[in-house]
């Protein structure tokens, strides 16, 4: 299998802070990887560079995808940028990552998108239901749906437990491998959950600004 996503001797430094030094990470069309690491290792500032927020010192981040970011979808961290307080429906947050061409035709084809990533993660019920209602499992599975919508080939994940109790954090699990195994969607998650190293195939350390693999089949 070809990498979907490739980082390359990336080092990063908030001034004369290092916080990143020559990090390599392979991610393979498929794969369903979670890296792990201790507050301040330095796991959100890899997300951002992946994602092209931050703009490395040395090294690159390349994705092997059709259309570049498009393929590629973030779903944050429970509270951060992703409460939404407002009064803003399930079906109407899963719409901001459509991009519809045409009024009538655009619209229908927008609203099957909805419904169908809502299907995806068991949440169609709740397309009316207005979003900061939902438990904090139900508002995960939510963000995941909006990051379907796009018809993603990489998901990218920011501590998706968080927030979320036991059974809720199992129930995710379950949703996100039967996504890699079915839909073959890549998935990159960064964690502290330890529950999660039972779904994962690759499984990496982020620690003294180095990434190391410590398992993979």
């Amino acid at each position: 299998m070809k990498n979907i996503l490739e980082v390359k001797n990336l080092s990063f430094s908030y001034g004369r802070d290092k916080i990143l030094d020559s990090i390599n990470l392979n991610i393979e069309e498929g794969e369903f990887a979670v890296i792990f690491g201790d507050n301040g290792a330095g796991k959100s500032t890899l997300v951002k560079l992946i994602l092209g927020e931050l703009k490395p010192e040395s090294g690159q981040v390349k994705l092997n995808l059709n259309r570049g970011y498009m393929d590629l979808s973030y779903v944050p961290q429970l509270g951060l940028g992703s409460s939404y307080n407002f009064p803003i429906t399930c079906g109407e947050l899963v719409g901001f990552s459509i991009k519809t061409r045409g009024l009538f035709k655009g619209r229908e084809e927008k609203d099957e998108r909805i419904l169908n990533a809502l299907s995806q993660v068991g949440m169609e019920a709740y397309k009316n239901t207005i979003y900061y209602k939902l438990s904090g499992g139900q508002r995960q599975r939510v963000l995941i749906a909006k990051a379907l919508a796009s018809h993603p080939k990489l998901i990218v994940m920011d501590e998706p437990s968080n927030g979320i109790d036991r059974e809720g954090r199992r129930d995710l699990y379950h949703l996100l491998e039967h996504l890699n195994k079915y839909h073959k969607i890549s998935i990159l998650i960064i964690s502290h959950d330890d529950d999660i190293k039972n779904y994962a195939e690759s499984i990496y350390l982020l620690e003294d600004k180095k990434l190391n693999l410590r398992e993979r089949p």
